[in-house]
């Protein structure tokens, strides 16, 4: 899920992604609980095909949004099993920053550096949502 800051989705923003992406826009460009549920639903939508079985385990660090009651309820009926992280420890224990994000936050670095040496002036939200898929392989 990639969250815009801005009031709507631009068609150009999204006309080549695949299907699996999730594009929502807020105020702020952060997430709120409205976000997360729908982030949560589309989690539930795309890892149904490959669960193996009855339960899933999604680990949460304690954002207020992982916490809401709606939250909770949808993981229960959808068998997915929430399991937070302490607070204050995600910063050690977070598996996601060194098995996924690491590799990604290289990857648009390399993206960056390379637009930074053909004089790119800007990247906008569009560059940036179209790079998403190379990056991503």
């Amino acid at each position: 899920m990639v969250i815009v800051k801005a009031q709507s989705i631009m068609e150009h923003w999204i006309s080549d992604l695949p299907d699996d992406y999730l594009i929502s826009v807020s105020d702020s460009g952060y997430t709120n609980n409205s976000l997360t549920l729908d982030w949560l639903k589309h989690f539930e939508k795309i890892t149904r095909r490959r669960q193996v079985g009855a339960w899933q385990l999604l680990l949460v660090d304690g954002h207020g949004s992982h916490n809401t009651k709606q939250f909770a309820e949808f993981a229960e009926k959808y068998k997915i099993q929430l399991f937070t992280l302490p607070p204050h420890t995600t910063y050690i224990l977070q598996p996601l920053n060194v098995g996924y994000f690491q590799p990604l936050k290289w990857y648009q670095g390399s993206c960056l550096d390379w637009a930074a040496h053909s004089r790119s002036k800007d990247i906008n939200k569009a560059d940036f949502i179209a790079t998403l898929e190379q990056i991503r392989r």
